[in-house]
């Protein structure tokens, strides 16, 4: 199977050759740890459509009982599956030594449904009178020098 493994080197230098010119690309307009956090982005999705193509070919090789494309699609299957496994070591590696990027800013969501209805302040809001009277009795407490 190593052998097999063999026909896929001029792929690897090709991608290696794709990463080193987008990472210089990037690098030259933001900095090293933007560029490293792209090239996993890309990597990543990359190696998932490539793997899941070569995925779709194995299913068909074997349905059509075709040994030689089986064979070949099988190879860079294996090859995806490496290269995906490396980019997310590479990944994991990265957030260790950079661990603000693992945390994206999000957009806020607003939440319009009606069970939230009790956390919304309007002129239809039921007031709970439990949570309302332990609320007083913490306001007075305070304004008498007591603690909350």
């Amino acid at each position: 199977m190593a052998v097999r493994l063999v026909r896929a080197i001029p792929a690897i230098i090709v991608l290696a050759v794709i990463a080193f010119i987008i990472f210089l690309v990037v690098q030259a307009k933001y900095s090293s740890n933007r560029a490293k956090e792209i090239l996993i982005k890309v990597f990543t999705v990359f190696f998932i459509i490539l793997g899941s193509i070569c995925a779709l070919a194995c299913i068909y090789a074997l349905i059509d009982r075709n040994e030689i494309g089986l064979d070949i699609a099988l190879a860079f299957l294996i090859l995806c599956l490496i290269g995906l496994g490396i980019t997310l070591w590479c990944r994991h590696v990265f957030l260790k030594h950079n661990p603000h990027y693992s945390f994206k800013a999000q957009k806020a969501e607003v939440n319009e449904h009606e069970d939230d209805a009790k956390t919304q302040a309007g002129p239809n809001a039921q007031v709970d009178p439990v949570r309302l009277a332990m609320l007083l009795a913490r306001l007075a407490s305070f304004f008498r020098g007591g603690r909350i």
